[in-house]
């Protein structure tokens, strides 16, 4: 039975729905107190449109170009050219220092042994070759050390290789002795441990000869060095970078530039920090820049494929660079150091007629304009419309070149204006360096450091003082040696004694195994018979002492070498020592000592800074700066502090490295070299400055250098420039009035930078124009800027008036200031004076904030998990990953001539699509394929290949047989492919197999008409099934074989290809879609395939379930926060009121002295604003934490330990937290008013009077309200059907849904009340005659005090019956879900294992098929640890059975053993009319009996003992399904439920719709389905032990390499249930619900007993005076307890009751709409009700507790002169 579900929105369920919001409404109003009248306007209110602009501004239609324009900043610099070493080298001298200028074969720097040739000019840069990547390499250590390391290495080799062959020696001895024995098994052993050892043997040869090579490179790669250890500049320039060198600090790494040589007159343009990335700029068509008002075509410098591959293996991509198009002398045009502006457009449509988009309007998707007419009228005109940009849209039609179109601006036209000619200026931003953070640094200085730990004996220099090179500077004494030497001391003496236990051990193993191999040659010789294989053991044991012995050997050798390598370290630690520990440092250096840090006789650590000895011939300023970059050649200018006197200037001439940067070039040999300066801890700049005078007092300056510098550039007053929001497109424009031609034009600009007075015109002005500037006001409708950015508003006389000395203005203020101090102490004290209770209204605002503010946290946390849950879902459902957008389609090789101009377009598609909905992505799958057509193989192999690129492939899998792409090479003509495991067997095709195209069929000839040939190379399987990579996974994939992008383009040219097909598929990173960008994501996802037929995406669908989704989750939320927000303003009321009751004699004392109504209210109005603001402070931190908690839910008040990472701090909870406490502010200020009118007189006057009927009961809302209720839920009841289908179908739940359950408590609440009353009223007639005076009094008490106590009693009520409510509620849900969860899987855990199928063609030609069934005792196995029972089931619902003349497709077939099934699965019991173990055993004793589900039975009138045939289609694919039997079966039962059948599935239709499907149940015995359809995979049920984990389970078959396809288990459902958003919510807020109603409930009635007995203080007083006991007063309270407390509260637990049974139901059809086998069923736990009574009777307990103690130190004299007063 299938049932359409369909949401239309008919009109009557709109009005329903209407109808019942509105009695909603009404019913609260009327509960309120509230009434009105009026009068209904039935007249139809019209629709407003934009009025057309009425001002008269127009511009001519002209010719122009159309295209997005990108502007970027760049800065002009010199060509480096960087000097290296390609290994690591220890430096003896740079020769150079920043700003130097040099000439061809200036000696740069040399190396410790290429000193001597430094005067020399034969020594040659090695910046040549390829870089070594292994900067290990050095030339500071000792040769001989290393050599001595490489014979280690080579030694142990060699011993390693002997103990390999002893222990293959030893396998093959054990090996012969197993088969003399029989033993076939140890024998197997031993050869696989032999293999295995041969396989490791194998691999460390390679390794080692692999590190060899590398050795013996690295060896060249230093003679190459020590050969030619000189670097020399090869061109002239200026030196912008050196290293520098100092004691022991003079090692540079391989690649590391020790000289970067500038050559200013070869400038580029830089983006300084945009790392280069191809293609980045080819969407564009125009690229230029304007220097000195001229406009230059620039073109980006170009890379080689080999320099961007090595930089990007290096993660070292260089800076872009632009290049000045078909410039020859660039330096005369680009000044190095000035930053320009780069202008990119996109040119989508060139030289068309173009119009302002202002001028543009639309009406029924036709465009038009207003044009001016001849006789200056506007005329409407319609226009085709092509291209667009910001400014101005393509006209295609409509329009001629010259026509005036008005624009839509409410700018007017400047009538008074001057003129303004457009001229070029220079603009330069700065910021300035103090005196500390700039220094003057000697670049030849060389620093001291000390060499070791020790003391100070001499300084032998001052500062000032002269030295020369080997001049003795300072000596230490170190105590005997350093603590490097100790250290290595107590290293040798380790290893001596380590040495001597290793040997030890290894001769008394020797003297063992001597000893076993005596005993052995000298006993019997073992028979096979014998228990213990001993056979040639003597043999065996030998070969295990020449291992030990070869150990022991390669011991001795590596100590000794261990031991000569320390010695050498100590006696290198050991230069410059007299022996006795003294230690002379000596200068390196002719100079001057420019500083010293150290005292003699002084401690010192190893490495602290001793003194510095510089050259004083090249002082250079040296700046660090905090805003932007300094390049070369950009000036500065240097001035006193005071910035007055003399100024200076400077030039940048270099830094001292920037570390960030990446140099990249390439050598003549075509070895491509990316390299790094080393930089510092701080990067500095170095200044040259032009007057020697600032070097005398240089902390006296500060230095200003600019940020950004533009030389003749357009600039203009920055008062001519308006500002607007476009009337059409919100846009936001920057114009000028442009005067041409006589006419003044609106002219968009794009501004720069700015500064008090002007801005830079980066587009729109040229030099030369004329601009208009309104004289006098600025323009309407638009915003200029002030010209000299003051504020002019205020006239003289204001200054003046604000700045005068008026007395009494003075004492005004103080005597405000002063009443502001009184009020602020009056409210401290009326807030102080009842601070518990103003405690207790605090806790309430604080809790309403915070209920208020956690509700955006959690709602967008549920949203943005239930997008995560959906994509989680997607994936399951599609097996694909789920978030993937791209392309298919084709390019023709004459506008695409190869792979990369195809993968260039594809590019450009997936630029604009990440430039719309910036979402990253994860990966990219891509291929390009040519269509060969059929080929025919050297082995008589007909097919039909696609030739295939697909970028990346090798990444993402594992060739298993043959070779890769990559070592694979064309010969012969024959292209190398590879091909997939799976089409490699589905063809039957063999590597090395040689594929030749049928001429005849494709024209994949060459020009000689030799036909394309491939040949199969490799074949492979993906590394990982669940890669994203494979979105087309390679079973899909059943056309392709595989080529390198090399062939492909080959291919291409060489035989004719006219088309190259492409598929694209980009996969995004789906937790970057969030409840913020989701719908931006829908609408650009169904823009791309409106405007694009070949986009292709696979999300669009999860995206609108969402949206529907999350429109539930808003409304769910909202519904059930709603009454715990009405409840805790019900709380707060309660709470204000008592305060208002209890300060009523003040506030009409407040008024009888003069306090105004007006000032009354103002009090309190700020007592409460106060506490508003402090619920604030403390409501939204308690409304986070209140969000994790609700979030961290498992069930029903069961709160765990979750993720809960989706929820987070959101803006929108302060907003929420401001309305909550505006709210809170009303509900305490307005009950107010009926205080603040009354004065002492009134107030006495009201004292005492008798109660009056409230609104409520007066009227009968009451009842009423209870109707209404009851006749929505009879509404309701009728409808649930619908309403479950609507749910089914993605429509929102009914608000009023859940609403009307609190409507239905708070008006039964009501109800009670009434009926209270009533039973009062009753019991007191009874027995006023008979009860003692106590009672009688607590009576008379009740009957006066019902209004007081009404409000308490509903309060009550309501706050047990929602308690009661919330938690039935949500147990309901979670139960009933759990309970189908597990009906519908039918026991703890069911897997699927991975079946391989297998074919065959017999004689006929007839395919059959056939699987092998895996060995089942792999899971019977777990019977005895993790599961108590295991069975197989087969499982089909795609069965027929076929019964009544009908075939039902779709239906259940089970196959089961019927004893194990019922072991292992379970059924809820009362679904069946009798126990379901009972159906089993019919079903067991007839071989062909069938149990089938009572619907079917109910369908065609089956009984049992009736026959009925089943059948099942084959599982290999074809057009039409193939039946592989239709057995008979006979029926031995007929049920209603069964575990694991699901009557009722919903599936969505061809159109979308949702659709309900009824299938029937056919269950069979396991053998007799077995034989009628031969062995078909199986599942595997579990029903697993107490405590066990599924997960476990799963670990355990794994170990068992079980190939676990699929599975489900109950746990894993239940807790996904759980997580939900939907259950989440539900469990969260109802938890809160119920924790806060318990928290108000205890409070309010605490607070309501207390002030009632504060406030008959009094009465009690004369009740003790007259003689009443404090036993009778004690029987009186309890009494008006029962009667009013007690009565309400066990209201409450009948109300709460009334609407679980009433509406548990109802409600839970939002949660469980689907149809089941299993109805919804009412979950009550009693622990709950536990819980809520034990508060309800603490809450009295505590409350009689605090009363009497309250009475008892009552003063009865006082209470009775308060009386008196």
């Amino acid at each position: 039975m299938r049932q359409n579900i369909m949401h239309k929105g008919s009109t009557r369920t709109k009005k329903n729905m209407t109808a019942r919001i509105a009695c909603l409404v009404m019913s609260f109003v009327m509960a309120g107190g509230m009434a009105g009248c009026g009068k209904e306007n039935s007249e139809k209110v019209p629709e407003l449109v934009e009025p057309v602009s009425t001002n008269e501004a127009y511009r001519p239609v002209t010719y122009g170009d159309i295209g997005k324009k990108v502007i970027k900043t760049g800065t002009i610099v010199p060509t480096d050219y960087c000097y290296y070493y390609d290994t690591s080298v220890t430096l003896s001298k740079v020769y150079v220092n920043v700003g130097d200028e040099v000439k061809k074969d200036t000696v740069l720097a040399e190396t410790d042994s290429n000193a001597s040739t430094a005067s020399g000019d034969d020594g040659s840069g090695t910046d040549s070759g390829s870089i070594v990547d292994d900067s290990s390499t050095s030339m500071d250590g000792d040769d001989s050390s290393e050599a001595d390391s490489q014979d280690v290495k080579k030694y142990s080799h060699e011993i390693k290789q002997k103990i390999y062959e002893q222990n293959q020696a030893e396998l093959d001895w054990k090996i012969k002795a197993c088969e003399e024995i029989g033993d076939s098994k140890g024998a197997a052993e031993a050869r696989t441990e032999k293999a295995i050892n041969e396989e490791n043997n194998r691999y460390d040869n390679l390794l080692y000869e692999y590190e060899q090579k590398k050795l013996t490179q690295q060896d060249e790669d230093k003679d190459k060095v020590k050969q030619s250890g000189t670097l020399k500049a090869d061109r002239p320039g200026t030196v912008t970078y050196a290293k520098k060198i100092s004691g022991s600090e003079n090692t540079v790494g391989g690649g590391e530039n020790v000289v970067v040589v500038s050559d200013y007159s070869d400038p580029y343009i830089e983006i300084t920090g945009e790392s280069f990335k191809k293609n980045t700029y080819s969407m564009y068509k125009n690229m230029y820049t304007v220097i000195n008002g001229k406009q230059y075509d620039i073109v980006p410098y170009n890379y080689t494929n080999q320099e961007i591959a090595v930089a990007q293996s290096k993660s070292s991509l260089p800076y872009t660079r632009f290049k000045l198009k078909g410039v020859k002398d660039a330096d005369k045009i680009l000044s190095v150091g000035n930053t320009v502006s780069l202008y990119f457009s996109t040119s989508d449509a060139k030289d068309v007629l173009t119009v302002g988009n202002d001028s543009i309007y639309e009406e029924n998707n036709q465009k038009f304009v207003y044009v001016k007419t001849d006789s200056s009228e506007k005329e409407r005109r319609d226009i085709d419309t092509g291209a667009s940009d910001n400014n101005y849209t393509e006209v295609v039609s409509g329009l001629k070149e010259g026509d005036l179109v008005y624009y839509a601006s409410d700018a007017v036209m400047p009538s008074d204006y001057t003129e303004y000619t457009v001229a070029l200026d220079s603009y330069t931003k700065t910021a300035t360096v103090k005196s500390d953070s700039f220094s003057v640094e000697d670049l030849n200085s060389v620093s001291y450091t000390a060499p070791c730990d020790g003391r100070f004996t001499s300084l032998n220099v001052k500062k000032g003082q002269k030295v020369k090179k080997g001049d003795v500077l300072f000596v230490i004494d170190s105590g005997g040696g350093t603590a490097a030497v100790k250290d290595i001391d107590n290293q040798i003496s380790e290893e001596n004694q380590t040495y001597s236990s290793d040997l030890k051990d290894f001769d008394d193993q020797i003297n063992e195994l001597t000893n076993e191999i005596t005993r052995y040659q000298k006993g019997k010789v073992a028979t096979p018979t014998d228990a213990e294989n001993t056979l040639y053991m003597a043999e065996q044991l030998v070969c295990q002492r020449n291992v030990v012995t070869y150990n022991k050997d390669l011991r001795i050798y590596t100590h000794n070498a261990t031991i000569k390598s320390l010695n050498a370290q100590r006696e290198k630690l050991n230069k410059n020592n007299d022996g006795s520990g003294k230690i002379t440092v000596y200068a390196d250096q002719a100079g001057t000592v420019l500083s010293v840090g150290a005292k003699t006789d002084v401690a010192v650590k190893e490495g602290a800074n001793v003194l510095t000895v510089g050259s004083n011939d090249n002082v250079i300023l040296a700046i660090s700066i905090s805003e932007g970059k300094l390049a070369v050649n950009q000036k500065v200018s240097i001035s006193n502090k005071n910035n007055s006197g003399k100024k200076i200037s400077g030039v940048c001439v270099g830094s001292t490295g920037d570390s960030s940067k990446s140099y990249i070039s390439t050598d003549s040999e075509g070895g491509v070299h990316v390299t790094k300066c080393s930089g510092s801890d701080e990067l500095k700049y170095y200044i040259k400055v032009d007057d020697a005078s600032f070097y005398k007092k240089p902390k006296s300056y500060q230095v200003s250098y600019p940020t950004k510098s533009y030389e003749n550039v357009v600039m203009i007053p920055n008062n001519m420039i308006y500002h607007e929001t476009s009337k059409n497109n919100s846009n936001e424009y920057d114009y000028v009035w442009l005067i041409k031609d006589d006419e003044i034009i609106k002219q968009y600009v794009t501004l720069g930078e700015a500064d008090k007075t002007k801005t830079v015109i980066l587009s729109g002005l040229s030099e030369g124009d004329v601009i208009a500037k309104e004289s006098g006001a600025t323009s309407t409708g638009g915003s200029s800027s002030s010209s000299d950015g003051s504020d002019n508003s205020k006239s003289g006389a204001d200054s003046q008036s604000d700045g005068g000395s008026d007395s009494s203005g003075g004492d005004a203020a103080a005597a405000e200031e002063q009443r502001g101090d009184i009020m602020f102490k009056f409210l401290s004290h009326k807030l102080l004076n009842k601070k518990w209770l103003n405690a207790c209204l605090l806790l309430g605002i604080i809790l309403l904030v915070a209920v208020a503010s956690c509700n955006p946290m959690f709602k967008n946390g549920a949203l943005d998990m239930l997008m995560s849950s959906k994509f989680d879902a997607a994936m399951v459902e599609q097996n694909k990953y789920p978030a993937t957008i791209g392309r298919s389609g084709s390019c023709a090789v004459d506008d695409y001539a190869d792979a990369d101009a195809v993968l260039g377009r594809i590019g450009k598609y997936e630029d604009m699509w990440n430039y719309y909905m910036e979402i990253d992505a994860l990966q990219k799958q891509t291929s390009l394929s040519l269509q060969a057509g059929y080929t025919q193989s050297n082995l008589n192999h007909r097919t039909s290949f696609n030739m295939t690129y697909m970028p990346q492939i090798e990444d993402h899998v594992n060739i298993t047989y043959g070779t890769s792409l990559e070592d694979a090479k064309t010969e012969d003509g024959v292209y190398p492919c590879i091909i997939s495991q799976r089409n490699l067997d589905k063809y039957g095709l063999v590597v090395g197999e040689v594929f030749s195209i049928d001429t005849g069929l494709s024209d994949a000839v060459d020009s000689q008409g030799n036909p394309m040939k491939y040949q199969i190379v490799g074949v492979f399987e993906e590394k990982d099934y669940s890669d994203s990579f494979w979105y087309d996974q390679l079973a899909d994939l059943d056309s392709e074989v595989y080529v390198k992008k090399d062939d492909f383009n080959d291919m291409i040219g060489k035989y004719g290809f006219l088309t190259i097909y492409y598929v694209d598929h980009v996969m995004l990173d789906y937790s970057q879609i969030t409840h913020k960008n989701a719908m931006d994501t829908l609408y650009y996802l169904q823009s791309f395939e409106k405007s694009d037929k070949y986009f292709e995406q696979n999300f669009s669908s999860v995206l609108i379930d969402y949206k529907g989704d999350a429109r539930t989750i808003g409304i769910i939320i909202w519904v059930l926060e709603l009454p715990i927000l009405v409840l805790l303003l019900a709380f707060i009321y309660m709470v204000s009121s008592q305060i208002l009751e209890m300060e009523d004699g003040e506030i009409a004392m407040l008024k009888s002295r003069g306090t105004s109504t007006k000032q009354v209210l103002g009090i309190y109005l700020g007592q409460s604003a106060i506490l508003s603001v402090i619920a604030i402070v403390i409501g939204i931190p308690i409304g986070y934490l209140l969000c994790k908690l609700a979030a961290s839910t498992d069930s029903f008040l069961q709160f765990g330990f979750k993720d809960t990472h989706f929820y987070g701090v959101d803006p929108w909870m302060i907003i929420y937290s401001l309305a909550a406490a505006v709210i809170a502010i009303l509900f305490v200020t307005l009950p107010v008013f009926k205080y603040a009118k009354n004065s002492i007189v009134e107030q006495k006057s009201r004292t005492g009077k008798v109660n009056y009927k409230p609104f409520w009961e007066k009227f009968f809302v009451d009842v009423i309200l209870v109707t209404l209720s009851i006749y929505l839920l009879y509404n309701y009841n009728k409808q649930k059907s619908t309403i479950a289908l609507d749910i089914l179908a993605g429509s929102r739940p009914d608000p009023v849904i859940f609403l009307n359950s609190s409507l239905f408590i708070f008006a039964v609440g009501l109800l009670v009340l009434r009926l209270i009353k009533y039973l009062i009223r009753l019991i007191y007639r009874i027995g006023r005659k008979r009860w003692s005076p106590a009672v009688y009094a607590s009576f008379l008490q009740i009957t006066r005090t019902v209004k007081k106590q009404g409000f308490i009693s509903v309060f009550l009520v309501m706050t047990i019956a929602m308690g009661m409510f919330n938690s039935n509620m949500a147990r309901t849900i979670n139960k009933n879900k759990t309970q189908r969860i597990d009906y519908n899987l039918g026991t703890d855990l069911v897997v699927q294992e991975q079946w391989t199928r297998g074919t065959y063609i017999d004689k006929d030609k007839k395919t059959h098929w056939y699987y092998t069934e895996q060995d089942f005792e792999r899971f019977t196995k777990l019977e005895d640890s993790l599961c108590d029972k295991v069975t197989r089931v087969i499982y089909d619902d795609n069965a027929v059975i076929k019964a009544g003349g009908e075939e039902l497709a779709g239906s259940v077939l089970m196959g089961i053993n019927t004893k194990e099934f019922g072991e292992t699965a379970r059924l809820q019991s009362g679904l069946n009319k009798e126990h379901w173990y009972n159906y089993l055993n019919d079903l067991a004793t007839v071989s062909n009996g069938v149990i089938i589900s009572s619907n079917l039975a109910k369908k065609y009138n089956i009984k049992v003992g009736d026959s009925i045939n089943y059948a099942r289609y084959s599982p290999i694919a074809s057009k039409e399904k193939e039946e592989i039997a239709s057995p008979s079966g006979t029926v031995c039962a007929i049920v209603d439920a069964f575990p694991g059948f699901q009557q009722y599935v919903y599936e969505k239709d061809s159109e979308g719709e949702m659709q309900e499907v009824e299938r029937y149940l056919v269950v069979a015995n396991y053998a007799y389905v077995v034989g009628a359809f031969s062995q078909t995979p199986y599942q595997v049920w579990m029903h697993l032990k107490d405590g066990v984990d599924y997960k476990d389970v799963l670990q355990a078959l794994s170990d068992e390499d079980v190939n676990i396809v699929q599975y489900e288990s109950v746990d894993k459902d239940v807790s996904e249930m759980q997580e939900s958003p939907l259950v989440l919510i539900t469990n969260g807020l109802f938890s809160l619900s119920f924790i806060i109603a318990i928290i108000l409930c205890t409070v309010g009635f605490l607070i309501y007993w207390i002030t009632s007995i504060k406030q008959r203080e009094l009465l009690f007083g004369i009740y003790r005076a007259m003689g009443m006991s404090m036993r009778e007063i004690n029987k009186m309270l309890i009494n008006e307890q029962i009667f009013s407390s007690v009565l309400a509260s066990l209201a409450g637990y009948g109300v709460g009751a009334a609407a679980t049974a009433l509406f548990v139901k109802l409600v839970a059809v939002v949660y469980l709409p689907e149809s089941h086998n299993i109805a919804i069923s009412i979950a009550v736990d009693p622990y709950d009700i536990i819980k809520l009574t034990a508060v309800v009777v603490f809450m009295f307990v505590v409350c009689f507790v605090v009363i009497r103690t309250i009475l008892k130190k009552m003063n009865i004299t006082q209470a009775l002169k308060l009386g008196e007063d």
